[in-house]
């Protein structure tokens, strides 16, 4: 299954004390912000970086760098998963400050780049972290749309299982009520059998017997009850 994803604007968060950085970094993207692809924010230390990222919770990525004042750029990664963002960070160190960028490797950023900053190698960088955190959104969708399925499918087989469960109940009420026709039909015909038999035996009834049998009309009795019988049990 192939997601569609929608053309967007990436929302970048750059971490520099250094006033330059800006100027060089909205000139370099200038044709990728002109056309809605990037738009950047910008801060100057690790605190403000944390004040933009709670103000604008749609950025996507955080390129900072390490030696800044007042927070600097390790100990803001430290802060991110307090927040709970799910974003990338691209490290901007000196080349003689490895020590710090494998702290920071260590620490979840995504990749680094070494001063003096090299844009083509920046873009190519930033590109790579949005495409991954595209990759990783993608997967969350997918896994929340199985979970939402699998619920479905539960929900389904549970509503099916009751309707069963009603239908077998149905039917043993149903099969319960013919029984018990068939045990009334049985009965009846032993007891018309019986009458019968008692009228070819014993012919000569006393008067109140005789009186009783015409006032229930025994034998229109006889003649309607396997009728009756039928019909309950069909």
């Amino acid at each position: 299954m192939n997601i569609k994803v929608l053309n967007m604007t990436e929302y970048i968060l750059f971490v520099d004390d250094e006033p330059l950085v800006k100027r060089l970094v909205t000139h370099y993207f200038r044709h990728k912000i002109r056309q809605g692809e990037y738009e950047f924010i910008f801060a100057y230390n690790g605190r403000d970086a944390l004040e933009k990222l709670q103000e604008h919770p749609q950025i996507n990525l955080l390129v900072s760098d390490i030696n800044m004042p007042e927070m600097d750029g390790l100990t803001l990664l430290g802060e991110i998963p307090a927040l709970n963002l799910n974003i990338k960070a691209i490290i901007v160190s000196a080349y003689e400050d490895m020590k710090n960028i494998r702290r920071a490797m260590n620490q979840g950023a995504f990749d680094f780049i070494t001063k003096p900053i090299n844009f083509q190698e920046l873009e190519t960088t930033i590109s790579h972290a949005l495409e991954y955190t595209q990759q990783i959104n993608n997967k969350k969708i997918l896994e929340l749309q199985a979970q939402s399925s699998n619920i479905q499918i539960q929900e389904t087989s549970v509503n099916n299982q009751a309707f069963i469960g009603e239908i077998n109940e149905n039917h043993s009420s149903i099969n319960l009520s013919h029984a018990h026709f068939q045990e009334i039909e049985i009965s009846v015909n032993k007891l018309i059998n019986h009458l019968q038999l008692y009228q070819q035996e014993f012919p000569n009834a006393s008067p109140k017997i005789l009186q009783n049998a015409k006032d229930i009309d025994l034998e229109s009795l006889l003649l309607r009850l396997p009728k009756i019988i039928e019909l309950l049990t069909n």
